[in-house]
């Protein structure tokens, strides 16, 4: 048998358990039960405890998340009845588009326009419950000590960069990210182009993919703290990573600055990536108390608690406000069912393959046409 297989067997094992540790007691009020990212379990679980009729949602968090993904393909195309809403990452709406059913529930007018979009306002695949998309940090302190002109361009940033790592020790590596490579791909190929262009093989998109590899964004740090480290030493003047951990970086640092992404007109365009709520039952009682989570009483407690908020009324920490105000959000490119994969093979052609940056995404966008993706 495959690793495919074994593990498509094993999340199907998991699914019956879950099923049969979920089983109603007649005794006992009905709990919605709702899969979360253990990131933000905590957070949610702590909302819902200060909310009356809190104890009505039961928070279960996904371990390890790392394979939250595939899971969360499972509960959906099989209609699962281990819960009855899931928490998922904004960017993976369009994969689930097949299996998500229609909100009968509006959104609120309070919410971010470009959020909304990306959901349809009067029926939404899901609600929105938190901010997130990628933005640069850098270290303003050393822009100011070798008086660099602010990144406001790709060819300034590279122009930046490179004066960085020509002044300092060869090992600096300049600029790292933690964000996955084809999210910086497309994040930057948008600001470049100034549209949410899904289109895999353009000049600007060559252009962004030869900046990849010629900094080695291909390579994701593992976690917070490595970025924490680069920059607090001076290995590198900036990072590519998201809204959320920029703020927590900033808050770590005061020599950071968090702007929006470089685009060359001043306005960024980016991957909406914040966590949404996305159901699984159809019953219309799950789906109005799922709805209270976009209320303004928990967007604030969710903001308290260190979120970004989805609705424009609720301050953002000032830090951030350079980048939220500055950047137009989009949801994922809808290229099919193998559509990530196939982008990312062909980023992986170009930083760590043979392929140069133009013929690996000519064949991508080749494969996307064939399998009906573009």
């Amino acid at each position: 048998m495959t690793i495919l297989g074994r593990f498509t067997r094993y999340l199907a094992v998991v699914l019956l358990l879950l099923e049969a540790c979920s089983a109603e007691d007649p005794l006992r009020p009905a709990n919605i039960r709702v899969a979360v990212p253990p990131v933000l379990g905590p957070t949610l679980s702590s909302v819902l405890g200060s909310e009356r009729g809190g104890d009505s949602v039961e928070f279960v968090e996904m371990h390890p998340y790392a394979r939250a993904r595939d899971l969360e393909v499972l509960l959906f195309a099989s209609d699962s009845l281990a819960f009855q809403g899931v928490v998922i990452p904004g960017r993976s709406v369009p994969l689930l588009r097949p299996w998500l059913v229609k909100m009968s529930v509006k959104l609120p007018v309070e919410i971010r326009e470009d959020i909304a979009r990306t959901m349809d306002p009067s029926a939404p695949l899901a609600f929105p419950l938190t901010t997130d998309f990628g933005v640069l940090v850098t270290r303003s302190d050393l822009w100011r000590s070798l008086a660099l002109p602010p990144p406001t361009s790709l060819a300034g940033l590279r122009e930046a960069l490179l004066a960085l790592r020509s002044r300092e020790a060869a090992t600096r590596s300049a600029i790292v990210t933690d964000l996955p490579v084809d999210e910086l791909f497309w994040d930057l190929s948008w600001s470049f182009e100034e549209r949410a262009d899904p289109g895999l093989y353009t000049f600007p998109k060559v252009h962004v993919l030869e900046f990849i590899r010629e900094f080695r964004l291909d390579r994701q740090l593992a976690s917070e703290n490595e970025v924490v480290e680069e920059l607090r030493t001076g290995r590198s003047a900036a990072a590519f990573t998201s809204l959320q951990r920029g703020l927590r970086l900033c808050a770590r640092d005061s020599r950071l600055s968090v702007l929006p992404l470089p685009s060359g007109r001043g306005r960024a365009f980016a991957l909406y990536n914040g966590w949404c709520l996305a159901r699984l039952s159809a019953d219309a009682e799950v789906e109005r108390r799922l709805a209270r989570f976009m209320t303004p009483s928990v967007q604030k407690q969710l903001a308290a608690g260190g979120w970004v908020s989805v609705l424009s009324t609720v301050p953002i920490e000032p830090s951030g406000m350079a980048a939220w105000a500055s950047t137009e959000l989009h949801a994922a490119p809808d290229l099919g069912a193998a559509g990530d994969e196939i982008v990312l093979g062909a980023l992986l052609d170009a930083t760590q393959g043979p392929m140069t940056a133009e013929e690996s995404l000519r064949r991508g966008a080749a494969r996307l046409r064939a399998q009906g993706g573009q």
